[in-house]
């Protein structure tokens, strides 16, 4: 079956193609979810649809030609979850097609989500308690070994970022983005992240959601943590309450877009 095209556009979008209108989807979409979202679909799209879509033609996507891309990406091997996110982000693009009456209906409903045919669901991993002591207790002893031979504080990084995530759960860029002025008493707030691109060139944003904008008490445990933390990079020449708590001698860098 190849999709009909609405007359009124006929003209217009008769040599579109997929790579063209996956363009025209990602301009529209990036000032309505974030960056590190939009990068992330970009990157998929590059990995797993380009290669074998990018110089269909849109009014070409038949049944046949949606089946042979299904089957290219069952040939790479990938983890169902990957496939379907593939499949995930082909169809909203061809549904963005609809909307924007390029094509009257999305031929990637009648093809199928990727299927299963393992039937085994992963365990999720984590960390015991004891698990972790014994991770933490390994990263404390690194960060001292370091900051004895070499006067260097970063290895303490690591240790502090893993004991906020085990504590607090946060989130790895709301981790990073912490600055000592979101540590009060004992309450910690989270108001910014760290969104880490592809290209290297991190940007604070704001938290995923709105709801991601809040207040934590802080565990005792932890603030023993954090309030030696902040003596170590007290030392430092430059230090205010601007600095990453997590950033070593990175004082806080703003970015402008």
């Amino acid at each position: 079956m190849t999709i009909s095209i609405k007359a009124g556009n006929e003209i217009a979008i008769q040599s579109m193609t997929v790579h063209q209108l996956f363009e025209k989807h990602f301009n529209a979409k990036k000032y309505e979810i974030r960056e590190s979202t939009l990068d992330k679909q970009m990157r998929n799209y590059g990995l797993y649809i380009r290669p074998i879509m990018e110089n269909v033609r849109v009014d070409k996507l038949s049944i046949s030609v949606l089946m042979d891309w299904k089957r290219y990406v069952d040939e790479k091997g990938l983890a169902i979850s990957t496939k379907k996110t593939a499949y995930s982000l082909f169809r909203a693009t061809l549904n963005f097609a609809v909307k924007m009456e390029f094509i009257e209906r999305n031929p990637l409903l009648k093809a199928g989500n990727f299927k299963d045919t393992t039937g085994i669901k992963k365990e999720m991993k984590i960390y015991t308690a004891e698990q972790f002591t014994k991770f933490i207790q390994t990263a404390r002893y690194l960060a001292e070994e370091r900051q004895k031979a070499e006067k260097d504080l970063s290895e303490w990084d690591y240790y502090v970022f893993f004991s906020i995530a085990y504590y607090t759960g946060l989130r790895k860029g709301e981790i990073h983005a912490l600055k000592w002025s979101d540590i009060n008493d004992s309450l910690l707030s989270v108001k910014r992240s760290i969104t880490q691109k592809l290209k290297g060139d991190d940007r604070e944003t704001a938290p995923k959601n709105s709801s991601s904008f809040r207040t934590l008490q802080i565990p005792k445990p932890l603030m023993q943590i954090l309030n030696d933390h902040r003596s170590r990079q007290k030392q430092l020449e430059h230090f205010t309450e601007d600095y990453r708590v997590c950033g070593g001698e990175r004082c806080i860098r703003e970015y402008y877009y």
